[in-house]
Protein backbone atom coordinates (compact mmCIF):
# COMPACT_ATOMS: atom_id res chain seq x y z
CA UNK A 1 0.00 0.00 0.00
CA UNK A 2 1.01 3.46 -1.06
CA UNK A 3 1.99 6.03 1.76
CA UNK A 4 -0.46 8.17 1.60
CA UNK A 5 -0.19 11.93 0.70
CA UNK A 6 -3.41 13.09 2.60
CA UNK A 7 -5.44 12.44 5.23
CA UNK A 8 -7.67 9.27 3.90
CA UNK A 9 -10.49 11.30 6.57
CA UNK A 10 -9.94 15.44 5.39
CA UNK A 11 -13.37 16.38 4.93
CA UNK A 12 -12.21 17.49 0.87
CA UNK A 13 -11.39 14.29 0.37
CA UNK A 14 -14.53 12.96 1.80
CA UNK A 15 -16.18 15.65 -0.40
CA UNK A 16 -14.93 14.18 -3.52
CA UNK A 17 -15.24 10.78 -2.97
CA UNK A 18 -18.82 11.63 -2.11
CA UNK A 19 -19.66 12.60 -5.84
CA UNK A 20 -18.88 8.59 -6.67
CA UNK A 21 -20.47 5.37 -6.87
CA UNK A 22 -20.10 2.22 -8.31
CA UNK A 23 -23.70 1.82 -9.11
CA UNK A 24 -22.83 0.88 -12.57
CA UNK A 25 -19.93 -2.36 -11.60
CA UNK A 26 -21.65 -3.30 -9.04
CA UNK A 27 -24.24 -4.35 -11.36
CA UNK A 28 -21.85 -5.87 -13.92
CA UNK A 29 -20.59 -7.70 -10.85
CA UNK A 30 -24.64 -9.29 -9.58
CA UNK A 31 -24.66 -10.39 -13.22
CA UNK A 32 -21.15 -12.04 -12.98
CA UNK A 33 -22.02 -13.92 -10.13
CA UNK A 34 -25.80 -14.10 -11.41
CA UNK A 35 -24.20 -16.41 -14.52
CA UNK A 36 -21.90 -18.21 -12.54
CA UNK A 37 -24.53 -19.66 -10.57
CA UNK A 38 -26.43 -20.17 -13.35
CA UNK A 39 -24.26 -22.54 -14.82
CA UNK A 40 -23.59 -24.41 -11.94
CA UNK A 41 -27.06 -24.95 -11.65
CA UNK A 42 -27.99 -25.84 -14.64
CA UNK A 43 -25.39 -27.82 -15.16
CA UNK A 44 -25.85 -30.05 -12.10
CA UNK A 45 -29.72 -30.50 -13.41
CA UNK A 46 -28.22 -31.88 -16.92
CA UNK A 47 -25.46 -33.99 -15.46
CA UNK A 48 -28.37 -35.64 -13.09
CA UNK A 49 -31.16 -35.98 -14.93
CA UNK A 50 -28.57 -37.78 -17.73
CA UNK A 51 -27.65 -40.12 -14.74
CA UNK A 52 -30.94 -40.78 -13.73
CA UNK A 53 -32.12 -41.62 -17.29
CA UNK A 54 -35.09 -38.56 -17.17
CA UNK A 55 -35.11 -38.38 -20.82
CA UNK A 56 -35.35 -35.64 -23.39
CA UNK A 57 -38.60 -33.91 -21.20
CA UNK A 58 -35.96 -33.28 -18.36
CA UNK A 59 -34.94 -29.68 -19.25
CA UNK A 60 -35.19 -25.89 -18.42
CA UNK A 61 -38.95 -25.99 -19.52
CA UNK A 62 -39.63 -28.75 -17.13
CA UNK A 63 -41.92 -27.58 -14.07
CA UNK A 64 -39.61 -29.23 -11.52
CA UNK A 65 -36.52 -27.86 -12.81
CA UNK A 66 -37.31 -24.41 -13.56
CA UNK A 67 -39.07 -24.06 -9.77
CA UNK A 68 -35.40 -25.72 -8.68
CA UNK A 69 -33.36 -23.27 -10.85
CA UNK A 70 -35.41 -20.39 -9.42
CA UNK A 71 -34.97 -21.34 -5.87
CA UNK A 72 -31.85 -22.01 -5.80
CA UNK A 73 -30.93 -18.99 -7.64
CA UNK A 74 -32.36 -17.06 -4.62
CA UNK A 75 -30.52 -18.97 -2.10
CA UNK A 76 -27.36 -18.12 -3.61
CA UNK A 77 -27.96 -15.08 -4.05
CA UNK A 78 -28.98 -14.44 -0.70
CA UNK A 79 -25.46 -15.70 -0.04
CA UNK A 80 -23.34 -13.39 -2.48
CA UNK A 81 -25.09 -10.51 -2.09
CA UNK A 82 -23.55 -8.54 1.04
CA UNK A 83 -20.10 -9.10 -1.13
CA UNK A 84 -21.81 -7.27 -3.78
CA UNK A 85 -23.03 -3.64 -1.71
CA UNK A 86 -21.34 -0.66 -1.78
CA UNK A 87 -20.51 0.27 1.86
CA UNK A 88 -16.71 -0.25 1.17
CA UNK A 89 -16.96 1.73 -1.98
CA UNK A 90 -16.39 5.60 -0.53
CA UNK A 91 -13.44 4.51 1.99
CA UNK A 92 -11.71 2.60 -0.43
CA UNK A 93 -11.72 5.86 -2.93
CA UNK A 94 -10.71 7.83 -0.01
CA UNK A 95 -8.01 6.32 0.32
CA UNK A 96 -7.20 6.29 -3.47
CA UNK A 97 -7.74 10.17 -3.09
CA UNK A 98 -4.81 9.91 -0.06
CA UNK A 99 -1.94 8.00 -1.92
CA UNK A 100 -2.33 9.93 -5.37
CA UNK A 101 -3.21 13.44 -4.34
CA UNK A 102 -1.23 15.59 -2.48
CA UNK A 103 -3.04 18.57 -0.41
CA UNK A 104 -2.89 21.24 -3.44
CA UNK A 105 -3.89 18.78 -5.79
CA UNK A 106 -7.08 17.68 -3.76
CA UNK A 107 -7.94 21.67 -3.70
CA UNK A 108 -7.67 21.62 -7.29
CA UNK A 109 -9.64 18.72 -7.82
CA UNK A 110 -12.41 19.76 -5.28
CA UNK A 111 -12.95 23.22 -6.71
CA UNK A 112 -13.02 21.57 -10.22
CA UNK A 113 -16.20 19.33 -8.84
CA UNK A 114 -17.97 22.02 -7.16
CA UNK A 115 -18.05 23.98 -10.58
CA UNK A 116 -21.44 22.92 -12.36
CA UNK A 117 -20.32 20.60 -14.45
CA UNK A 118 -18.55 18.88 -11.45
CA UNK A 119 -21.19 16.11 -11.38
CA UNK A 120 -21.27 15.36 -14.78
CA UNK A 121 -17.63 15.15 -14.82
CA UNK A 122 -17.84 12.82 -11.80
CA UNK A 123 -20.44 10.58 -13.32
CA UNK A 124 -17.51 10.27 -16.31
CA UNK A 125 -15.06 8.99 -14.29
CA UNK A 126 -17.74 6.34 -12.76
CA UNK A 127 -18.35 5.58 -16.14
CA UNK A 128 -14.65 5.36 -17.04
CA UNK A 129 -14.56 2.78 -14.50
CA UNK A 130 -17.03 0.40 -15.26
CA UNK A 131 -16.29 0.50 -19.05
CA UNK A 132 -12.73 -0.95 -17.23
CA UNK A 133 -14.28 -3.48 -15.33
CA UNK A 134 -17.18 -4.78 -17.94
CA UNK A 135 -13.98 -4.79 -20.77
CA UNK A 136 -12.15 -7.34 -18.83
CA UNK A 137 -15.57 -9.49 -17.49
CA UNK A 138 -16.90 -9.66 -21.33
CA UNK A 139 -13.65 -9.89 -22.76
CA UNK A 140 -12.85 -13.08 -20.39
CA UNK A 141 -16.51 -14.75 -20.97
CA UNK A 142 -17.32 -14.03 -16.99
CA UNK A 143 -20.39 -12.43 -18.38
CA UNK A 144 -21.92 -13.17 -21.47
CA UNK A 145 -24.89 -10.66 -21.48
CA UNK A 146 -27.13 -12.33 -23.89
CA UNK A 147 -27.39 -15.60 -22.08
CA UNK A 148 -30.79 -16.91 -21.42
CA UNK A 149 -31.69 -16.56 -17.99
CA UNK A 150 -29.43 -13.58 -17.76
CA UNK A 151 -32.62 -11.51 -18.53
CA UNK A 152 -33.72 -9.87 -15.23
CA UNK A 153 -29.91 -9.06 -14.25
CA UNK A 154 -29.53 -7.72 -17.94
CA UNK A 155 -32.41 -5.09 -17.90
CA UNK A 156 -30.68 -4.11 -14.05
CA UNK A 157 -27.38 -3.00 -15.91
CA UNK A 158 -29.39 -1.49 -18.51
CA UNK A 159 -31.57 0.16 -16.44
CA UNK A 160 -28.29 1.18 -14.37
CA UNK A 161 -26.14 2.21 -17.27
CA UNK A 162 -28.85 4.67 -18.58
CA UNK A 163 -29.14 6.83 -15.15
CA UNK A 164 -25.05 6.83 -14.95
CA UNK A 165 -25.70 8.34 -18.83
CA UNK A 166 -28.15 10.50 -17.83
CA UNK A 167 -26.00 11.59 -15.26
CA UNK A 168 -22.92 12.53 -17.80
CA UNK A 169 -24.91 14.68 -20.07
CA UNK A 170 -24.05 18.46 -19.80
CA UNK A 171 -22.96 21.14 -22.10
CA UNK A 172 -19.17 21.49 -22.11
CA UNK A 173 -19.27 23.62 -24.41
CA UNK A 174 -20.61 26.12 -21.41
CA UNK A 175 -17.35 25.63 -19.13
CA UNK A 176 -14.27 24.95 -21.40
CA UNK A 177 -12.02 24.37 -19.18
CA UNK A 178 -14.32 21.28 -17.36
CA UNK A 179 -12.95 19.84 -20.84
CA UNK A 180 -9.80 20.15 -19.88
CA UNK A 181 -10.04 18.24 -16.79
CA UNK A 182 -9.04 15.53 -17.11
CA UNK A 183 -6.05 15.61 -19.50
CA UNK A 184 -3.98 17.99 -17.27
CA UNK A 185 -2.30 18.66 -13.94
CA UNK A 186 -4.55 16.94 -10.91
CA UNK A 187 -7.15 16.14 -13.17
CA UNK A 188 -5.05 14.33 -14.91
CA UNK A 189 -3.80 12.38 -11.99
CA UNK A 190 -7.08 12.16 -10.42
CA UNK A 191 -9.25 10.59 -13.37
CA UNK A 192 -6.17 8.20 -13.88
CA UNK A 193 -4.83 7.45 -11.34
CA UNK A 194 -7.40 7.10 -9.00
CA UNK A 195 -9.31 5.65 -11.35
CA UNK A 196 -7.04 2.57 -11.89
CA UNK A 197 -6.91 1.95 -8.34
CA UNK A 198 -10.60 1.64 -7.96
CA UNK A 199 -10.83 -0.46 -11.09
CA UNK A 200 -8.10 -2.69 -9.50
CA UNK A 201 -10.15 -3.16 -6.37
CA UNK A 202 -13.44 -3.51 -8.03
CA UNK A 203 -12.12 -6.58 -9.86
CA UNK A 204 -10.46 -8.41 -6.58
CA UNK A 205 -14.21 -7.63 -5.48
CA UNK A 206 -16.37 -9.19 -8.14
CA UNK A 207 -13.88 -12.10 -8.30
CA UNK A 208 -14.45 -12.67 -4.39
CA UNK A 209 -18.44 -12.74 -5.00
CA UNK A 210 -18.69 -14.90 -7.94
CA UNK A 211 -15.94 -17.12 -5.92
CA UNK A 212 -18.68 -17.27 -2.76
CA UNK A 213 -21.13 -18.73 -5.53
CA UNK A 214 -19.89 -22.26 -5.57
CA UNK A 215 -20.04 -22.86 -1.18
CA UNK A 216 -23.43 -21.22 -1.46
CA UNK A 217 -23.99 -24.00 -4.54
CA UNK A 218 -23.35 -26.94 -2.23
CA UNK A 219 -25.65 -25.79 0.31
CA UNK A 220 -28.92 -26.29 -2.45
CA UNK A 221 -27.65 -29.43 -3.95
CA UNK A 222 -30.16 -30.99 -1.88
CA UNK A 223 -33.14 -29.33 -2.92
CA UNK A 224 -32.13 -29.49 -7.15
CA UNK A 225 -32.29 -33.16 -6.30
CA UNK A 226 -35.68 -33.40 -4.71
CA UNK A 227 -36.33 -31.62 -8.36
CA UNK A 228 -35.31 -34.85 -9.92
CA UNK A 229 -37.60 -36.88 -7.78
CA UNK A 230 -40.73 -34.62 -7.97
CA UNK A 231 -39.92 -35.03 -11.85
CA UNK A 232 -39.73 -38.40 -12.23
CA UNK A 233 -43.11 -38.69 -9.94
CA UNK A 234 -44.85 -36.36 -12.04
CA UNK A 235 -43.49 -37.78 -15.31
CA UNK A 236 -44.83 -41.36 -14.18
CA UNK A 237 -48.33 -39.91 -12.83
CA UNK A 238 -48.59 -38.44 -16.37
CA UNK A 239 -47.07 -40.80 -18.86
Amino acid sequence: MATPKTDPDDPRVVAIAALHDATLPLAWGRMYAHQRALERVRRYLADAGRESKLGPDWNPQAPAWRDAEAEALASIASATRPRLDDAWFRPAWQRAIAEVLDSDDVDAVLARLRQPSGPALAATMDWFVAELVMTRLTFTDRVTAGMPGNEAVRADVERTTQVKSDRMQWDWASEPQAQLFIYTGAGRRYFRDVSFRIVTLLNAHLDAAAAAVDPAFEQVTGRLDTALVAHRAATRRNP
